[in-house]
């Protein structure tokens, strides 16, 4: 039996402090890690500024944030906007458009996976 388990935290769970602005970024994950949780899902939508187009700036410097707290980078939760434009719903190849951005992105800032 293996007992070297990892065990990682979604940053939704630290979605009041980050909302109220009692964490930051940086915050959420400084205190990820002393609560001693090793990989980390991020709630894109919540959490990247100005997803759903995040600059590639931004995503590297989250590269380093996870590297200086010593977090694993799990899972990029990606959200499909229905309701990106004012005027109709997104069609097809929109969507299509959106979750391969969010494949680039969470690549980008070295994310192995991705959830919708």
């Amino acid at each position: 039996m293996n007992t070297d388990i990892k065990i990682g935290v979604s940053l939704y769970s630290l979605s009041t402090e980050f909302i109220h602005g009692t964490l930051d970024l940086e915050g959420c994950l400084k205190a990820v890690h002393d609560m001693g949780y090793k990989g980390i899902e991020l709630v894109a939508a919540q959490m990247v500024p100005d997803y759903p187009f995040p600059s590639d700036e931004w995503l590297y410097n989250l590269r380093g944030l996870l590297e200086k707290y010593e977090l694993e980078p799990v899972c990029w939760s990606a959200y499909i906007d229905m309701g990106t434009r004012s005027d109709r719903d997104m069609n097809e190849e929109e969507i299509i458009q959106c979750t391969l951005n969010d494949l680039v992105y969470a690549k980008k800032a070295g994310f192995p996976m991705v959830r919708t």
